[in-house]
């Protein structure tokens, strides 16, 4: 960033008058000069002067508005900001569903340069209040203040006018929200059973449905991988004897008229580069599936008639809705309430509570492709067995040597 301020405000004295002056830097690298009779004076006028010629600036550059300045951050995201890598295409929709919903009716239409903290707050109490929730209010105001940083750093505006601006989320919703999106054993153990039934269905339209399904199903709920990451699985990625499989790219949900190329793409994190076991029950299915599965150029695992890579909206509408309305439609014979939809990201969240249930929790952070054990502990932390048998064990580990 070339336009700041030089140093601090000093005293200068000529023909016997003092005065205080504050040196700033042009965008264009040029040294300026302000004088005041005090030194906040004199470095508020040099924001002030920095300010206008920033505006000036970006208006030369076609950034008027922050709409404007926006689309050049989308932009720049899209084929790397900064230096970095090109963000990946489902990041980009989100965050172009954001500035369309949330951002842009509120700051799209206003200059860049007109936009000051007081107008931030303003907007970050709007947010709180229109939002579904407290956590889409926080994502959209952390987008805007991604995109001001950005503008700081081309020189678009003179600082941050969301700079300490937050939303702090409820932590007692935000932990109960951990716990009521992993369904419980009870309810994945019916679940368990009807895709069992209806893969060994003596109804052919059934069974031949469930042939492709029940292998995806088994996947995510045996290894924890991602719906993308289940949808980019190619028969090169097993080791023989489906024994284990290695977790290399993802296939993103069909968005607008994307290509093949545009939904392939690799994985989350480097961490999200795994190999994973699967286990031995599950085999045979996977071996069943290679068998009567259509041959694609690329190996996928789960095509279409086309060739492609099954997309999600198909296997949540296709199949996962329709499993839950058969095990619903079970439970009503049986009045019992309704399964609650946590949706196929619940197959993931179920197999990593089972594993760090036991304790297994840097394994758990490993085959689920976490960024770190830390993130884990976080998100899961509050499975952790806290009942008495846990407390002496405790106990007994940390006064093993103890002598009083």
């Amino acid at each position: 960033m070339k336009a700041r301020l030089s140093g601090r405000p000093r005293i200068e004295t000529v023909n016997g008058s003092s005065y205080w002056v504050q040196a700033y830097y042009t965008p264009s690298g040029q040294r300026k000069r302000v004088t005041a009779q005090s030194g906040r004076e004199a470095k508020q006028l040099a924001k002030e002067r920095l300010a206008s010629e920033l505006q000036d600036e970006a208006i030369a550059q076609g950034h008027t508005t922050f709409k404007k300045f926006a689309e050049k951050f989308i932009a720049d995201s899209r084929n790397g900001r900064d230096g970095e890598q090109p963000l990946q295409p489902a990041t980009i929709a989100g965050y172009e569903s954001y500035l369309r919903n949330w951002i842009n009716p509120q700051l799209g239409a206003l200059p860049l340069g007109d936009i000051n903290t007081a107008k931030m707050r303003e907007f970050r109490d709007h947010l709180i209040a229109r939002c579904p929730s407290r956590n889409t209010a926080k994502h959209a105001l952390n987008l805007a203040k991604a995109i001001f940083t950005y503008a700081a750093l081309l020189d678009a505006v003179f600082a941050n006018p969301a700079e300490g601006v937050k939303i702090k989320l409820d932590w007692s919703a935000h932990e109960d929200l951990k716990s009521d999106r992993i369904p419980s054993e009870q309810d994945m153990a019916e679940i368990d059973e009807m895709a069992r039934d209806l893969y060994y269905s003596d109804d052919p339209r059934i069974a031949h449905t469930y042939c492709r399904y029940y292998p995806m199903f088994l996947i995510l709920r045996m290894t924890g991988v991602r719906i993308s990451e289940c949808l980019g699985l190619q028969w090169g990625d097993f080791e023989t004897g489906y024994s284990s499989v290695t977790i290399s790219r993802k296939v993103d949900r069909t968005r607008g008229n994307q290509s093949l190329k545009q939904r392939v793409g690799k994985t989350k994190t480097k961490n999200s580069r795994r190999t994973i076991p699967v286990p031995p029950p599950v085999r045979p299915i996977i071996a069943e599936w290679r068998l009567a599965c259509p041959a694609t150029k690329e190996g996928w695992v789960f095509p279409t008639k086309a060739g492609r890579p099954l997309d999600y909206n198909n296997v949540k509408n296709k199949f996962w809705k329709p499993l839950l309305r058969r095990v619903n439609s079970r439970r009503d014979e049986q009045f019992k309430p309704q399964l609650v939809d946590h949706g196929l990201h619940g197959l993931r969240h179920f197999f990593v509570s089972l594993l760090v249930r036991e304790g297994r929790i840097k394994e758990a952070s490993a085959f689920a492709g976490h960024s770190s054990v830390a993130f884990t502990l976080d998100q899961y932390g509050h499975l952790i067995p806290n009942d008495t048998r846990t407390m002496e064990e405790v106990t007994r580990i940390v006064s093993r040597d103890l002598i009083v």
